[in-house]
């Protein structure tokens, strides 16, 4: 195995040497499964943190699937105890789908939602936190207005300042999961146009009792490998997983030109990369070998390596200005770099929900404060 190259600490959002065994353990299709399930055991003592317990189902399934018995804590087992889990948000998923277009907004169904109905063997096998819808920007607000008149409230007050930059909106409906409306497939590309072809090339999507749309599998693995290796305090290490099955599921369907293309156009090319190799190294995803070297072509330059180590890593003031910065680069891309130079502070006032640009420093100042007296 090549892990040594890939594997991080918790540190990052990059999977470590125990996230790797249990990836095996449920995606492998012979005894190696077993061996890196023993491997995970040894490793974390059985425990799985947050994280982890996603990928337990998958484990699960695959463990039986490949010698019929398992031995895994707990009765009933995790994949019983998620089957109904994922049965009950799939509802609510649907009903609130359905609500949506008789108020005419139909979305695009994002991660768990679509990935656990398109590309693993069953549903419960891949957890769904919350529901991922998304709209075109033009039509967030009337989107947002149908909710609301539905009885979904936002998680959390947003500065007006701020809504034009965000990638989505967190809901909440008493009875029901979290819904995260978004505007945006990716926080790193806010664009207007910047999920055009997303919806160009969507897809149908069948649920229980609905004929839903969501986005092609290129857009799927694209949007899986970069929003997956964005910090978190749980890192979203399922990725693999989806990516493993994406890659292993979808054939012909998979459009490796489009996977090349959006990632160069919204100059993602690095992350893709590095998260393709490592599934193809590390879990034996079939990947396409020309595609993969076009998108290392297109991955040169220290600015790239320092975004995707500033993506993975927890969050830090200067890091978070570089972030902001290419996250902004990415957004008026059709602005000349004096321009963007000159338009930055408005920038960051509107997305720290400041009264105006001059403020930024102070704002900028307090916040380094804040993080250093955290430290000590």
């Amino acid at each position: 195995m090549s892990g040594a190259k890939y594997i991080a600490s918790r540190h990052t959002a990059w999977p470590t040497n125990d996230d790797l065994n249990l990836l095996r353990a449920g995606l492998l299709p012979d005894a190696r499964a077993h061996a890196s399930w023993d491997c995970w055991r040894a490793g974390t003592g059985g425990v799985a943190d947050t994280a982890s317990l996603r990928l337990l189902p998958l484990a699960e399934w695959n463990l039986r699937r490949v010698s019929g018995a398992v031995s895994a804590p707990g009765e009933p087992g995790f994949l019983e105890t998620e089957w109904l889990r994922s049965e009950r948000r799939t509802a609510s998923a649907v009903s609130v789908l359905r609500q949506l277009e008789e108020a005419g907004v139909r979305p695009l169904a994002l991660k768990g939602l679509a990935l656990s109905h398109l590309f693993y063997p069953h549903p419960a096998l891949r957890t769904m936190g919350d529901i991922d819808l998304l709209v075109q920007p033009e039509e967030f607000h009337r989107a947002r207005r149908a909710l609301e008149t539905l009885g979904w409230r936002p998680v959390a007050a947003e500065p007006a300042s701020r809504m034009g930059h965000l990638h989505g909106l967190a809901f909440a409906r008493r009875g029901d999961p979290e819904l995260d409306l978004h505007a945006h497939a990716l926080l790193e590309c806010c664009s207007p146009d910047a999920d055009r072809g997303l919806f160009e090339r969507a897809v149908s999507l069948e649920l229980p009792g609905l004929l839903a749309r969501t986005i092609s599998p290129a857009d799927h693995l694209l949007h899986v490998c970069v929003h997956g290796l964005r910090w978190s305090s749980a890192p979203a290490i399922h990725w693999a997983s989806d990516a493993t099955l994406i890659l292993q599921r979808a054939g012909k369907q998979l459009d490796w030109s489009v996977l090349v293309a959006e990632a160069r156009n919204r100059d993602l090319a690095f992350p893709l990369a590095r998260a393709l190799r490592m599934v193809r190294d590390e879990l034996g995803a079939p990947v396409d070998e020309p595609a993969l070297s076009e998108l290392d072509c297109r991955s040169r330059g220290w600015r790239r390596k320092i975004e995707f180590q500033a993506r993975i890593a927890p969050p830090s003031l200067l890091a978070g200005l570089f972030l902001h910065w290419c996250d902004f680069k990415r957004e008026r891309r059709d602005a000349s770099p004096l321009m963007r130079l000159f338009l930055f502070p408005g920038y960051l006032g509107e997305m720290w929900g400041l009264a105006g640009s001059w403020k930024v420093p102070l704002t900028a100042a307090k916040k380094s404060y804040a993080r250093l007296k955290g430290r000590a």
